[in-house]
């Protein structure tokens, strides 16, 4: 891991922890605190976690080891909050003086328990994106266990998180044109799906990815080995928008692809390096799109003509959309 690596991964981190903190807003106190099962049973000590474990590990970066096991104040929403806002700052502050040599360095603490443990900083950064990714997801799925909560996403425009495990963070809202921000968070949402996916599948057996997420749907192994068919898919399909006049892409059928024996017999490690590389192009490709760019359009013989605003607004909420079947597998399980 690189400095630049280190980097990126924070300004993804802060920016889906204000999104994840913004969308609690609308959450009335009682919502906020009612515990719902999962590992911290309500959505506001899910989100205080979060907050105290970005604050402990920072601490350990320094080479130092508190024993405080929760915040202070975690009584609301705007107290937990600050945290975040003051964490991230510190954070970022840290980073500037970051450097690759610095990255290898091992750096020893002691526990909440007292117990001696060792890592390079690398690996602790890294670890907090990681963990804080985790339970955001789980407040996710807090939110959907309740059919009225109305955990808000401005952008997606959606009243609750869907209790249909089809879709675990709602249906696809299309859209044919996007601000310049949206597009911006669109592409960093897409940037974040191979970390994400990872995450998501770590520490599962071969008999858990064989699961399915639902009745009748797909296992979670062919959840993960769908996402880069789909997305290599995606990636063509912008490329013959940006080089040709309203192109007629080609569909294909991916749940016969999912039979596949590939899709059976491949380890998911494959198609996690296989996102890692793709999407490294993708969102180059998608970076350097000025905003009349993103105007050209494809024809899809099943949904019409469409901007390829409207196709990064479907791709950034597909990889957000299996990675939630898969984390919310793990939720209602309790992997």
């Amino acid at each position: 891991m690189k400095t630049e690596d280190v980097r990126t991964l924070y300004v993804y981190n802060r920016w889906a922890n204000q999104r994840i903190v913004d969308a609690c807003r609308p959450l009335d106190p009682n919502a906020f605190a009612r515990s719902m099962g999962g590992s911290f049973g309500s959505i506001k000590d899910t989100l205080a976690h979060i907050a105290w474990a970005e604050w402990l590990w920072l601490e350990r970066w320094q080479h130092r080891s508190p024993k405080q096991a929760s915040l202070p104040d975690a009584s609301n929403l705007t107290a937990i909050a600050r945290v975040f806002h003051d964490v991230a700052s510190s954070q970022q502050a840290f980073i500037d003086e970051l450097s690759d040599d610095r990255l290898g360095e091992r750096i020893a603490y002691d526990n909440i328990k007292g117990e001696r443990w060792e890592y390079t900083l690398g690996q602790m950064m890294q670890h907090v994106v990681n963990h804080s990714t985790y339970h955001r997801g789980q407040i996710v799925t807090l939110a959907s266990r309740r059919a009225t909560t109305r955990l808000r996403c401005r952008r997606c425009k959606l009243r609750r998180m869907s209790d249909d495990p089809r879709y675990p963070i709602g249906k696809f809202q299309r859209r044919e044109e996007l601000s310049a921000s949206e597009r911006r968070s669109m592409i960093d949402d897409i940037a974040a799906v191979p970390t994400r996916m990872r995450d998501a599948v770590t520490g599962l057996t071969p008999a858990q990815l064989d699961t399915p997420y639902r009745d009748g749907g797909w296992t979670l192994r062919q959840v993960v080995h769908h996402v880069p068919d789909s997305h290599l898919n995606a990636y063509i399909r912008f490329k013959l928008a940006l080089t040709e006049d309203s192109p007629t892409i080609k569909p294909y059928d991916e749940a016969r692809w999912a039979e596949l024996a590939d899709t059976h017999e491949t380890p998911v490690k494959t198609s996690l390096a296989m996102l890692d590389a793709l999407h490294d192009r993708w969102v180059r490709l998608l970076k350097s799109m000025k905003a009349d760019d993103f105007q050209r359009k494809l024809n899809h013989p099943e949904a019409g003509p469409m901007t390829l605003d409207a196709v990064l607004g479907l791709y950034a909420w597909h990889g957000r959309h299996h990675v939630a079947h898969i984390t919310s597998t793990r939720e209602r399980l309790g992997w």
